[in-house]
């Protein structure tokens, strides 16, 4: 009886300090490690992100384990983004590291990259304002899909298309919107390493005003990473 008061006394804090953003139809719920949404006008819920320790199970699992830990970083219309950093053991070493990932509430929580929201025109002049960008490049590409045939950044950074699905939403400056790129290793040998570019990106139109309630609520980076460090 006395576990079952404790276990409750536990759910009935950890609900009383959870922080709530209202984003459009959704409204997203978090704490620290864990993260969900609703959908105010039909209640559908999804579980955003939840903070993972699998090691009690490693034994079962032929000594695999993995503890991923979660941090909300910006919240834009449907639109949301956080940090996932993954520690596991059980292969021929231990394997770590860091990613920013950003999800489509509207699309029940699928990974978008910067191509679903921004033009690729805008971003490829943005990214080739970046000076680890033009450093890392073997030509001079003519459009986006150029630049990543001509870009390598070894096995320090992973250099590839696949950073287009790491980042979050900063700060607004003006018309435009600056995002932060996560990068993290090119291969196994550098693992953990990890890298934030960042560019400015014109703000689309039809986002202008989730932007403008965002900046206004302090649900971007650079609001919700400072939250997280009290």
């Amino acid at each position: 009886m006395k576990i079952k008061i404790y276990v409750l006394q536990v759910l009935i804090c950890s609900f009383l300090n959870a922080n709530v953003i209202s984003s459009g139809v959704w409204q997203i719920t978090y704490n620290i490690g864990t993260a969900s949404a609703v959908n105010l006008k039909n209640n559908t819920k999804i579980i955003i992100y939840k903070d993972k320790n699998t090691k009690t199970d490693a034994a079962k699992n032929n000594g695999y384990w993995m503890e991923e830990k979660f941090q909300l970083l910006s919240v834009v219309s449907k639109y949301v983004s956080f940090q996932r950093t993954f520690y596991s053991e059980g292969g021929a070493h231990p394997s770590y590291g860091k990613e920013f990932r950003t999800v489509d509430l509207d699309k029940n929580g699928t990974t978008v990259s910067l191509k679903n929201i921004f033009t690729d025109k805008d971003l490829f002049e943005a990214l080739m304002k970046d000076k680890i960008i033009s450093t890392h490049l073997s030509n001079s590409p003519s459009s986006l899909d150029g630049l990543f045939n001509v870009i390598n950044g070894g096995c320090e950074m992973d250099l590839s298309e696949t950073m287009l699905n790491s980042f979050g939403f900063h700060h607004v400056n003006s018309d435009s919107i600056a995002i932060r790129i996560g990068i993290g290793s090119g291969c196994e040998t550098d693992r953990g390493k990890f890298i934030q570019i960042g560019i400015y990106l014109p703000i689309p139109p039809q986002l202008k005003d989730a932007f403008v309630k965002a900046e206004a609520v302090g649900s971007l980076m650079d609001k919700l990473i400072q939250q997280g460090k009290k």
